[in-house]
Formats: structure tokens, sequence, C-alpha cells
């Protein structure tokens, strides 16, 4: 009996960490020659990391359903990375992180996720419609547009350009 009570224990756990397995994706890309990235998602967050060399390191990692499809490709200097969801339901969530060298020109487009840079000098290109975006120790030029989101800036260096509808700066 006691053997009976501990195999269902230990298929209910390796059932559970199954269902964990499937769910949680990642993919995992290192890129030469970026000078341009542009990023378009639905809701995932985007962190962009100082890399010690010249390579472009992505990282997704995500909880989204079988109709989630992230596209990263590079076609010549520029990193194009899309998401979209096939079946219009985005249960789950995911986060884009990208370890990147300093003198980039970054385009970050979402409807509702969050953006997070820090320590690097860069021309960013910031829209959302409800994300926040947060920048620390960053230098360069930021163009930022949110519908509701917050702006947060901490020690900036350069120029900036920002509109938001009801968030905050």
């Amino acid at each position: 009996m006691k053997a009976i009570k501990t195999s269902a224990v230990l298929a209910t756990l390796l059932a559970v960490l199954y269902s964990l397995t499937i769910n949680a994706q990642q993919i995992d890309q290192t890129f030469s020659g970026i000078e341009e990235i542009d990023i378009s998602t639905a809701s995932s967050n985007c962190i962009l990391k100082k890399g010690s060399g010249e390579q472009v390191n992505v990282i997704l990692e995500h909880t989204y359903s079988e109709g989630f499809k992230p596209t990263v490709e590079q076609s010549g200097s520029t990193l194009e990375i899309r998401e979209t969801h096939q079946n219009g339901s985005i249960g789950g969530d995911g986060t884009w992180t990208l370890t990147i060298p300093d003198g980039l020109e970054v385009d970050f487009n979402t409807g509702s996720g969050d953006f997070q840079a820090t320590d690097l000098d860069l021309e960013l290109e910031l829209n959302a419609g409800s994300g926040d975006f947060s920048l620390s120790g960053m230098r360069g030029e930021i163009e930022s547009n949110t519908g509701s989101g917050d702006l947060e800036l901490e020690n900036f260096e350069g120029e900036v350009s920002a509109n938001a509808g009801s968030g905050d700066m």
C-alpha cells in the first residue's frame, strides 16, 4: 500500500514538472555585425544589458502557448525581433534579454511590455501603448512615446524627447 502511494506521489510530481517544462521555453542566439535592433512585441518585456564584446546575444524566456511565434532574424546589420500570437490569445508572459555593445540604434515597439536598459550609450526609440520605460546610467539620444506608461530616467546624459498620454515622467 505504501509503494502505491509513493508511486502516485511520484507520478503527480513528474506530471507537474513535465507541464512546467512544456510551458517554459527559451531561445538563446548570438549575432555579429549588428548596428540596429528593431524589436516589436505584443506584451513581452525587454531588458538591455551592456556586453563586453561587439556581439549581440538574444535570450527569450516565455510561458506563452503554442500559438506564440517568436522570430529573430539578421538582415545585413539589422537585427529584427518579432513576436506574434497566432490564436489571438496571449496567455503567459515573456522577457527578451539582450546583451549588446554601445553605439547601437534600438527601436522598441510594444502593446503593453516594459523596457529596461542600464549603463549603455545608445540611440533609442521607445513606443508603447501601456508599457513602462526604465533607463539608468544611460547616454545618447532617447525618443519615448507611451499612451499610459511611465518613463523613469536616472543618471542620463544626452538628448531626450518624451511624450506620455497619462503616464508619469
